[in-house]
């Protein structure tokens, strides 16, 4: 990289300046991606609660949840590329729980 490529990569801190991975390490950047990418797959479990407590789907989109299987498919895709576990992981969790539910819905309909 040149100087001005690692200036635009510098971020204002407290203190002077730090590179992204310095400001990411300093605030804990990868426990709160996995927090996310954990939470991501846990926002979609009351819905698959619901279905599966109630045997209804009326009002669930099947196309909705198909849709977002493959986004999420794409993401773990693109963490594997990128080596990382927390992207590829989050996304896989996450696919499980739209495959689930797409399941029920195919089922219960």
């Amino acid at each position: 990289q040149n100087k001005a490529q690692k200036l635009v990569y510098k971020v204002v801190a407290k203190g002077g300046l730090m590179t992204r991975e310095e400001f990411a390490e300093k605030i804990g950047w990868s426990k709160i991606i996995w927090l996310a990418g954990i939470s991501n797959g846990l926002s979609m479990l009351p819905q698959l609660l619901d279905i599966l407590t109630t045997k209804k789907v009326t009002g669930v989109s099947l196309l909705m949840f198909c849709i977002f299987f493959t986004i999420k498919l794409c993401f773990a895709i693109e963490g594997f590329f990128k080596r990382s576990s927390a992207l590829m992981y989050s996304m896989l969790w996450s696919m499980l729980v739209s495959m689930t539910i797409i399941c029920s819905v195919l089922y219960y309909r």
